[in-house]
């Protein structure tokens, strides 16, 4: 590992230059890696995501062959999963390792970015109000909301603003500890900076113009750091808690309805009409390679060999994973079946295994039903 500093020219960590003299700096911190991996960059809805599909595809391999064919099947989205995760963590972890948010007696200073370095200067002229959301624990985020005329990219700040504020990005200390101290040090620091401001002006010839930007100064102090409850409802988070849970619910019903149908073998419904068999014919496939496949009759004959399958590569493959998940050995022929309906269907007798092909077009439907008259 390189013991390289990336931010060595920095005079202070954090800090791009000195600061002026009489600004003191008062804290400093960063994200913790796990919680912003949770609230960030979304890890429990992609480990919840995951936990859904290997309960999924364990119950489908229950019931079509026991514990070993559950365990067969889940495993893989395991991996996946704590793949997928790991990665989110890793990406949490630079971003919180690149990340100094700092605080002085006259702004806010955010070093942040892990690819592309940059430092946000908000000086508490220009903050309107802070807003304090706890965390777990003693953690938190308090999000800086920027006069109107301040600019600012909610995609080059990315994660360091309040989710989903495009339209006007407020920068955000996201997931730090001791966020109400934090807060309060916030805020106790903007007020002495107001006193100062205000003496400062009260000596100047423009008297009357500093009584009117102390009072403007005082309304802001006055909104500085409220818990997100007493916020006005527009200035909270702009997609409703209320919606996500719905969401939610929506998901785990869908897969434990799909789960309780499969466990209990439940009858399909929705299905094509049963009409007779006009035509049909055992065939053979067997795939050579990524695209190649031969079609045999069902004594050994070649009704077509094929450098590019295509459509019929496509659905030998699916045969095979089939015949291979149910153990089936060899390659014994499949049934091309069309019926009086106009449906083209091929169905494997060794594992009930089957496909609708006209669904895929009739391009495709066509490639098959040359087959019936080979």
């Amino acid at each position: 590992m390189s013991n390289h500093d990336d931010f060595k020219f920095e005079p202070v960590p954090g800090l791009p230059e000195h600061l002026p003299e009489g600004e003191e700096l008062l804290w400093q911190g960063r994200p913790g890696t796990l919680l912003l991996a949770r609230s960030a960059f979304g890890l429990d809805w992609l480990a919840g995501y995951f936990v859904l599909i290997v309960i999924w595809r364990a119950a489908a391999g229950f019931s079509d062959g026991g514990a070993t064919l559950a365990l067969a099947k889940a495993l893989p989205y395991v991996g996946l999963g704590l793949l997928g995760c790991g990665v989110v963590l890793l990406l949490a972890w630079a971003s919180a390792r690149a990340t100094v948010y700092s605080i002085t007696s006259a702004r806010v200073v955010m070093r942040i970015g892990a690819a592309l370095s940059i430092t946000l200067n908000l000086p508490f002229s220009q903050i309107a109000s802070a807003d304090l959301a706890k965390g777990p624990g003693d953690s938190g985020t308090i999000a800086l909301r920027p006069l109107d005329n301040t600019k600012l990219s909610y995609i080059i700040c990315w994660p360091h603003v309040r989710p989903w504020h495009m339209r006007h990005p407020e920068p955000a200390l996201r997931c730090i500890s001791n966020a109400t101290d934090v807060a309060a040090l916030l805020s106790k620091a903007a007020q002495m900076n107001l006193i100062t401001a205000r003496n400062q002006s009260a000596r100047s010839s423009h008297a009357a113009q500093a009584n009117t930007v102390a009072a403007e100064w005082r309304s802001h102090i006055m909104t500085f750091v409220l818990p997100s409850a007493q916020r006005p409802k527009d200035e909270r988070e702009k997609i409703p808690v209320v919606l996500l849970r719905a969401m939610l619910a929506l998901a785990v019903a869908t897969v434990a309805m799909v789960g309780a149908a499969v466990i209990t073998d439940r009858t399909p419904s929705g299905q094509p009409k049963v009409t007779p068999i006009s035509s049909e014919r055992s065939v053979i496939l067997q795939g050579h390679d990524a695209k190649a496949v031969t079609v045999r009759t069902a004594d050994g004959a070649i009704l077509a060999d094929l450098p590019h399958g295509g459509f019929i590569t496509v659905v030998q493959n699916g045969l095979t994973r089939a015949r291979m998940i149910r153990g089936v050995s060899g390659n014994p022929p499949v049934s091309l079946q069309r019926y009086e309906n106009g449906r083209l269907t091929l169905f494997d007798p060794e594992t009930g295994w089957s496909v609708e092909l006209g669904v895929f077009g009739s391009d495709n439907k066509a490639a098959f039903e040359r087959l019936l008259t080979e």
